[in-house]
């Protein structure tokens, strides 16, 4: 199996998400909301992508590492979709964060809020968007 090419594709994916994290974090400027758990957020994953994005990796690529690369893709897009809810300080618990992000994603629209409407703009804009 070819592991670093699996890798190199799950940071791809991780630097789209890192992109798509600046929408929300531009909604959050507009409303002049803290963007501190977007910056962190981009800032992690952008580091992550392009440290995977840069192995060196053969180009042959077999179903099977279709298979790995997308249960890796579907765990890390939902592990990196929550760090803007952890960094926010309104999710009790990190698996909380992942729950909300997970949801979203896999556009199943459950929640662990009681008060959605009380939450910043900014993170709103990445929970409706994750559910895009």
């Amino acid at each position: 199996m070819n592991i670093k090419l699996v890798l190199k594709l799950v940071g791809r994916v991780l630097l789209l998400e890192a992109a798509a994290l600046a929408v929300p974090l531009a909604v959050a400027l507009i409303y002049r909301e803290d963007p501190l758990p977007f910056l962190l957020a981009i800032a992690i994953v952008a580091a992550v992508g392009l440290a995977l994005s840069a192995l060196p990796a053969k180009s042959q690529f077999f179903t099977r590492e279709g298979f790995v690369a997308v249960g890796l893709i579907w765990i890390f897009t939902g592990l990196v979709g929550a760090l803007p809810f952890m960094f926010c300080g309104y999710f009790a618990t990190p698996m909380d964060a992942i729950f909300e992000s997970c949801s979203g994603f896999t556009t199943t629209g459950s929640t662990i809020l009681p008060e959605i409407e009380s939450l910043p703009r900014g993170i709103l804009f990445w929970r409706a968007f994750t559910h895009w």
